[in-house]
């Protein structure tokens, strides 16, 4: 995704360098269309299930930011106990949020 974003000149929207303009109305109106671009594009690469962490995110870095935070692991050992703990992980008779809860408490121990 990078590799395409990069040979797209947007890359720089989910890393920060390009920032939203505030005294030009028209620059902000062309920052704000490329972010509404970069969103559908991230979004239609994701799943379902991610979609609805990010749905509500106002810019492409954010969303960005979330995904790397949270799906990028370059630690093996990190990988292996955090792939273990979610195999171990059932829902049983645990309501849904409350297993949703133990779901997302994985994910913060687990990525700094």
């Amino acid at each position: 995704m990078e590799i395409a974003l990069c040979s797209k000149r947007k890359l720089g929207f989910l890393t920060g360098v390009v920032k939203r303009p505030s005294n030009d109305p028209f620059r902000e109106a062309a920052w704000d269309t490329c972010n509404c671009l970069l969103i559908c594009w991230i979004m239609h690469y994701v799943e379902q299930p991610i979609k609805r962490f990010v749905m509500y995110t106002r810019t492409a870095k954010e969303i960005w930011d979330y995904l790397q935070k949270h799906f990028s692991v370059s630690n093996g050992a990190r990988k292996f106990m955090l792939n273990r703990e979610l195999d171990e992980l059932s829902q049983e008779d645990k309501p849904i949020c409350e297993y949703f809860t133990d779901i997302n408490s994985i994910y913060a121990h687990l990525v700094p």
